[in-house]
């Protein structure tokens, strides 16, 4: 076989192999000859498209407007291009329509408006398949900068260029486990944007290059498969870890199979930057790495035989690594863009930064600026990933000159720290900057024309019950006050920086030093998550770690992107398997609400406790400062020795994740020392922010009122009214916004906080249990029962929710139990009438235990103190009240009669018909409720209220020592007979299924009720005049309002 013979054979070969493939690939000759013939077709990406898409639409309603004069142009395909006059025309009409952000007079920018005519030029040839000949673009980008510019319709402004460097990083990094934030960032979101903004700090990537908009969020964003991570050996420590990441989607990378830069990355020994780490935690919370679950698994690795590739497990390649969290844990899909810059903007402001705050690409153009600096300008285009070195050093400089003159012109060693102060974001950064706007600024908003006009229109939409504008409007409403906060907080917080900074100039840099709040949100958080104490203090401070410190950093952040951030829970009292992990109650915490889960574990670990050492529920004290218990004979201790370094201002109840974990406290109680108030009657805690407004507002708002008494809150500011007061009682102390509001949206009616669960009832959660009337189950007295047993304490009734919160302002036998099991809408009150059954006789009731006859029984007076006349009979306190040494075998005394107390029975064994109500509210003692006299004139008689066994578990309000309690010292009521029956509860038949919804009172009732007060009318008298208030809800006001004209009676006894 000759040469050209084999040669042919084999090009014969060869193109017999190419027909095979295209006929393989599916090629199909001239199906594509119209599609290809269009040139540039794909030239442009979808989302470019779209805006020219976008622009086109304005030019049509542009020319379609007959005030512009242009309506007889109609813009079709292959309709002749329009004039620069006509150009010109759209781009005033367009320049003139926009708002905008760099300048205050709202300018648009020339980069803005440039933009905007490029779309315009690219959109009318992507319509009309016309081009705009270039003299008419470049003469319109010419008259837009110059012309445009000298008329003031746009501004040649840019936003400055700053660099952000790792200063500012590290204090970024320190707040971000320092400091509470306005929205709730969960444990693991908070380590993905700490290992994100590492990420991108090392690589100057662009942010979508890990972290994909909302729309790409199912294909783009760093995956596993992204990452190598490989173990070296290494000489200080066990090993090293290193790993490496690949760019995927690099900006107009449009292919899957591109070719990417990876960057290596190493560990560092400071905890702010060991990302490898970081991304270790990431994994093990994630559970991706093939073979190590633990850190302990990682502790074990021996690498003396050269370095471990570690891999992933083949079922999370494909999966994200910055995934998203919210608090019911982690998401499939990534973390998207809009989230992460919003999180981003949030943890930049409360760190300290005002202003224009910083972007990903300010790390980036920082990186570039440290890289060209050791480097050379050749690597940053490397790590840029930019096509050309020019681009660079054209868009990524500064507005500040990196060159130091003044060394160059004396010839002297280049010294950077003023230049680095100029280029970066330290400028624009103030300890201590305000988050929230102040009382007056928030009372000035909803003053504006605008909010005015749109509350009117919500109330008229209210009345005529359309429902869908109703919803329209409250949804505009509140965008607009959005929008009209941020800007007054911007405007504040440049006001404040540049008061404190004229403040240093004048205390000649001496600043002075302040307390910050900053914070006590996160101080308490530390004590129910001591990890995040651990990560805080190791992201603010400089020392590095060892190898086996970094490990115990990674168990840290391990434990806190693992946490349920569903309902968080105080400290050793978290569900077991979903259970109660109190002894005795196995109750599914599920079932609760969630409000509710925490609290009631409380209350059963209070009970828990106290029956391990025997003692009354009443002894158990439960401190949030330190979320440890105490004994009651410890408690006034333990609250002097808080006082004596308290400097903490906040004063409103702090709530996270459905669990109280600061209560509140009244600063004037507090602060005030001319009260003369014992240490645990300073401390005073509550559970309700509307609990604690009652109280400032019943107990010394009017008492500063009516004797413009100076207010004494722990703060030296002098108020020239009572509106500066309650200002400062928002800013200062962090009361809610009712403090200060006119009219504030009164809290609905208060469901009954003391449930009592049978713990040995058969009943399914699901069935409804029925409604019963209950009483204290009764024994009747046996007189070879004479000994009481030490441990023994007497159940008194649950009380309505404003008398458990002062109840030395309450007495009298009307208080009764409302116990329901679903809300204090259906109960059944225990009360006194004229005409009852001889004491003998038996229950007429199926199911009712007997009644204990002797509290039918008047009590007796001693007849050479008591009045002949008809003058109120006083009954002396100290007949009702016994000795702190007979708390554990409490008696009642009234009047001599001396009643024996059934033993305390534990909650769980109780008897069928007996129910126990334990205790919140502790007061040594208890005192007698029961006040009649045997002749028809009014009664007098003084109580001091000094014990209440009570038990809270709705709204936060859990079984707490100091939570919501009187102080022992409280001022004493007296309650005549009248009175009595006013305040008793009238029963009806037909009240067990259907009660009256109750109406609040606002504070202009309020003040009218004072008002009536001080002419000495009776309740029955001032019932007409409030015909559409609730006349037990009224009669409570009442009862609250009256111990203020009692402020000056004596308090002996």
């Amino acid at each position: 076989m000759g040469r050209k013979v084999f040669f042919a054979k084999r090009d014969g070969i060869a193109k017999e192999r190419r027909r095979l493939q295209r006929e393989k690939n599916g090629y199909a000759p001239g199906v594509h000859r119209e599609e290809d013939s269009i040139r540039e077709k794909d030239k442009r990406l979808p989302k470019t498209n779209k805006l020219h898409q976008e622009t086109m639409n304005l030019w049509l309603d542009f020319t379609a407007n007959p005030e512009n004069g242009f309506e007889y142009y109609q813009t079709s395909l292959g309709s002749p291009a329009p004039t620069h006059e006509m150009i010109k025309a759209y781009i005033r009409w367009y320049a003139s329509s926009t708002q905008g952000r760099l300048n205050d007079d709202g300018l648009p920018t020339v980069r803005t408006v440039s933009a905007h005519a490029e779309q315009f030029f690219g959109g009318f040839e992507q319509f009309t398949k016309i081009k705009i000949i270039p003299d008419d673009r470049k003469e319109i980008k010419m008259w837009i900068k110059k012309t445009l510019t000298a008329d003031g319709v746009v501004v040649d402004q840019k936003k400055e260029k700053l660099n952000f460097t790792r200063h500012d990083f590290l204090r970024v990094v320190s707040s971000l486990w320092q400091t509470d934030h306005q929205t709730f960032i969960p444990g693991l979101l908070k380590v993905v944007i700490l290992f994100a903004l590492q990420l991108f700090l090392f690589t100057g990537a662009r942010v979508g290059a890990f972290i994909p908009s909302s729309e790409d969020k199912h294909e783009r964003g760093l995956r596993y498969e992204h990452i190598k991570l490989v173990l070296f050996p290494s000489s200080t420590a066990r090993w090293t870890v290193g790993w490496k990441v690949d760019q995927k989607w690099l900006k107009n990378r449009r292919c899957e199979k591109y070719t990417v830069f990876g960057i290596g990355i190493r560990d560092s020994n400071r905890p702010q930057f060991a990302s490898g780490y970081l991304l270790f935690s990431l994994a093990l919370a994630h559970g991706a790495i093939y073979g190590v679950d633990t850190v302990d698994d990682l502790a074990q690795f021996d690498l003396s035989n050269g370095e471990i590739h570690l891999r992933w497990k083949e079922e999370y390649l494909d999966k994200p690594v910055l995934r998203h969290a919210t608090a019911d844990g982690p998401q499939e899909t990534p973390l998207t863009k809009q989230k992460f810059c919003s999180c981003l903007r949030q943890i930049f402001n409360a760190a300290g930064y005002f202003g224009e705050l910083a972007t990903i690409h300010c790390i980036r153009r920082g990186l570039g600026k440290k890289i060209e600096k050791r480097n050379g300008s050749a690597p940053v285009s490397q790590i840029m990933g930019h096509r050309g070195p020019g681009t660079f050093p054209e868009h990524y400089q500064a507005h500040c000159s990196s060159i130091d003159v003044v060394g160059a012109v004396l010839d002297e060693e280049d010294q950077s720290d003023h230049i680095e102060y100029f280029q970066g974001y330290v400028q624009y950064y103030e300890r201590g900057l305000p988050g929230e706007l102040p009382a007056e600024i928030k009372r000035s908003i909803l003053e504006k024309p605008d909010m005015v006009e749109m509350r009117a229109q919500i109330e008229s939409f209210a009345q005529n019950h359309d429902e869908d504008s109703l919803k329209n409007m409250n949804l505009e409403y509140r965008k607009a006050l959005v929008r009209h906060r941020l800007f007054e907080l911007k405007q504040y917080q440049n006001r404040w920086v540049q008061e404190k900074r004229d403040q240093k100039i004048i205390n000649r840099g001496k600043e002075e030093p302040t307390h910050l709040e900053n914070d006590i949100r996160t101080r308490a958080q530390m004590l129910i998550m001591p990890e995040v104490a651990r990560i805080a203090t190791a992201m603010s401070c400089t020392k590095e770690l060892s190898f086996d410190e970094k490990l115990l950093l990674v168990q840290d952040l391990q434990t806190q992107c693992a946490r349920d951030f569903d309902v968080v829970y105080l400290p050793n009292q978290s569900p077991v398997h979903g259970l109660c992990p109190a002894k005795g109650c196995h109750i599914s915490i599920a079932s609760l609400r969630k409000c509710d889960r925490s609290a009631h574990i409380h209350g059963c670990v209070r009970r828990e406790k106290a029956s391990d050492l025997q003692i009354s529920e009443s002894e158990m004290r439960f401190c949030y400062e330190c979320m440890e218990w105490f004994l009651s004979s410890q408690w006034r201790k333990h609250c002097d020795a808080h006082l004596q370094s308290w400097q903490i201002q906040h004063c409103e109840v702090i709530i996270y994740r459905h669990t109280v974990i600061r209560p509140g406290y009244c600063p004037f109680c507090l602060w005030d020392l001319n009260l003369n108030l014992s240490a645990e009657t300073r401390l005073r805690s509550w559970l309700r922010s509307d609990n604690l407004r009652e109280h400032i507002e019943g107990q010394h708002m009017a008492e500063i009122q009516r004797f413009k008494k100076k207010p004494i809150c722990g703060c030296s500011q002098i108020f020239n009214n009572e509106r500066d007061l309650r200002n400062h009682l928002h800013d200062a102390h962090g009361l809610k916004e009712t403090i200060w509001q006119e009219n504030p949206k009164l809290p609905n009616k208060r469901k009954r906080t003391c449930k009592v669960e049978s713990q040995c009832s058969s009943t399914e959660p699901g069935e409804e249990h029925p409604k019963k009337i209950r009483f204290h189950h009764y024994t009747p007295p046996c007189h070879e029962r004479e000994h009481v047993p030490e441990e023994s304490f007497v159940p008194v009734p649950a009380l309505l929710p404003s008398v458990e919160e002062n109840l030395e302002q309450y007495s009298g036998p009307s208080m009764c139990d409302k116990y329901s099991t679903s809300s204090r809408s259906n109960s059944v009150e225990l009360c006194f009438l004229e005409a009852s059954p001889p004491p003998s006789s038996g229950p007429t009731t199926p199911g009712l235990e007997v009644i204990d006859p002797r509290i039918l029984e008047p009590p007796k007076f001693n007849s050479d103190n008591a009045r002949q006349s008809c003058d109120p009979v006083v009954i002396q306190p100290n007949s009702l009240t016994f000795p702190p040494e007979e708390d554990e075998a409490t008696k009642i005394s009234v009047s001599g009669i001396t009643q024996p107390q059934p033993p305390a029975l534990s909650f769980a064994s109780q008897p069928s018909g007996y129910y126990a109500v334990t205790e919140a509210n502790e007061r040594k003692g208890l005192q007698c409720l029961t006040s009649l006299s045997t002749c028809d004139q009014p009664v007098t008689a003084e109580f001091e209220w000094e014990s209440h066994p009570l038990t809270r578990r709705e709204g936060g309000e859990g079984n707490l020592s100091v939570d919501d309690q009187a102080p022992p010292g409280g001022p004493r009521r007296t309650l005549t007979r009248s009175k009595a029956q006013t305040q008793s509860p009238q029963h009806h038949s037909d009240s067990l299924n259907s009660c009256k919804p109750r109406q609040r009172l606002n504070a202009k009732n309020k003040r009218k009720l004072r008002d009536l007060q001080r002419q000495n009318l009776t309740l029955r008298q001032i019932g007409p005049h409030f015909a559409d208030i609730d006349m037990a809800l009224l009669r409570q006001a009442w009862m609250e309002l009256k111990p203020s004209q009692r402020c000056t009676r004596s308090r002996a006894n």
